[in-house]
């Protein structure tokens, strides 16, 4: 009996999601290309359209097309009475590089081949940043 329940509640999310999608999408199809990717979802509070963004300056011109979107939504689901728009903005997390920062230590006597390898080098670009790397290593020494 416990398999049957939770199969029919698994099922009826997933429906409802499948419902919350085709939403979001008939609403981006409505928006202009530059406003689509800034929608990044919607939902349904009673008589309330609710929009998230990324964004309140993308919020603002959502809230802006309020009338052209319950328009969209009201030709695809005529049944549902929605009257009112309200946007959201929710902060999506940063993501997070690492970056590693090379620890540059050296004696005189490197350096001082380093700068010499960089002036026998044909290559132009290679010779200068060899050339910033070995001053920039000189002046940490001082």
């Amino acid at each position: 009996m416990k398999s049957a329940s939770a199969y029919h509640a698994l099922k009826q999310l997933l429906a409802l999601s499948e419902a919350q999608q085709q939403l979001t999408q008939a609403v981006q199809a409505a928006l202009p290309d530059t406003l689509r990717p800034h929608l990044l979802g919607t939902a349904l509070e009673g008589n309330r359209l609710v929009l998230l963004t990324d964004q309140a300056t993308w919020g603002s011109r959502l809230h802006y097309m309020a009338p052209q979107l319950l328009a969209a939504v009201h030709q695809h689901w005529p049944h549902l009475a929605l009257q009112q728009v309200k946007v959201r903005v929710i902060q999506l997390p940063q993501p997070t590089t690492w970056r590693r920062q090379a620890k540059l230590t050296a004696d005189e006597t490197h350096i001082a081949q380093m700068a010499a390898t960089a002036a026998m080098l044909r290559h132009e670009n290679v010779r200068q940043r060899l050339q910033r790397l070995s001053e920039k290593l000189k002046q940490r020494l001082k």
